[in-house]
């Protein structure tokens, strides 16, 4: 896990900063989903993944991880969807021009 902070006083921020890659023209994603009481579930179980990241990054935090989320994971199957959805993304964040230096 990292930070990145960068601190500007009294100059503008370059629009860049604040530019997220247009993934919807490289990889198929689903429309936004209003965020509701009927689907919370659904909608933390996906922020919950985002947590999985921890233990892909770092063997050493898998049993942390298992024992947060209450039951073992298959840590297999996690990295080959990681590996199957990273180069879909990192072609689309190369290809947005606003993102590159």
């Amino acid at each position: 896990m990292f930070e990145v902070a960068i601190i500007s006083v009294d100059e503008p921020i370059p629009p860049r900063a604040f530019v997220f890659p247009r993934f919807a023209d490289h990889v198929p994603l689903p429309a936004p989903t209003e965020i509701t009481r009927e689907n919370r579930g659904e909608v933390m179980t996906q922020v919950a993944t985002l947590f999985l990241h921890l233990g892909l990054a770092d063997v050493s935090k898998r049993g942390e991880v298992e024992q947060t989320i209450g039951r073992p994971l298959n840590w297999s199957a996690l990295q080959e969807r990681e590996a199957a959805i990273a180069s879909p993304l990192l072609r689309a964040i190369e290809a947005d021009s606003a993102l590159r230096p």
